[in-house]
């Protein structure tokens, strides 16, 4: 069961440690969840929901910077200001050994530009953590 409102509202994505993360931070705090699939997201959310907890799914290309905004102004919209965000995104399908261009090419996407862009869109955290 969750915890008293007021404690902070955080964002994790939809599976794996994400999902495992979300549901540890729901005791007590309103949660959104990202990620690509929708049946994921709906799996997670219905389990959180189930549990009396506030949580939100958000559907999103992390590689995507209008993607991500969306997904940061939708969230806030209905949980409020975000308190704390976990990127737990990763991207590697095959051995190191059997990576393409391509393939690398999108690693990095997810892997690197996606944490970019995570940054800007949930820096509103930082802006209200005191400095000193």
């Amino acid at each position: 069961m969750c915890a008293p409102a007021g404690l902070p509202k955080r964002s994790a994505p939809s599976g794996g440690i994400g999902s495992e993360i979300a549901r540890a931070a729901a005791l007590g705090a309103k949660v959104a969840i990202a990620g690509r699939s929708q049946e994921q997201l709906d799996q997670v959310t219905d389990q959180l929901t189930a549990q009396h907890c506030e949580a939100m799914g958000v559907r999103f290309d992390i590689t995507e910077a209008p993607s991500v905004r969306e997904a940061i102004t939708g969230r806030e919209a209905r949980l409020g200001a975000l308190d704390v965000l976990v990127n737990s995104v990763a991207h590697v399908e095959q051995p190191a050994e059997e990576v393409t261009l391509e393939a690398w090419d999108t690693v990095l996407d997810v892997n690197l530009r996606g944490a970019f862009l995570l940054f800007p869109s949930g820096s509103t955290v930082y802006d209200r953590v005191p400095q000193g």
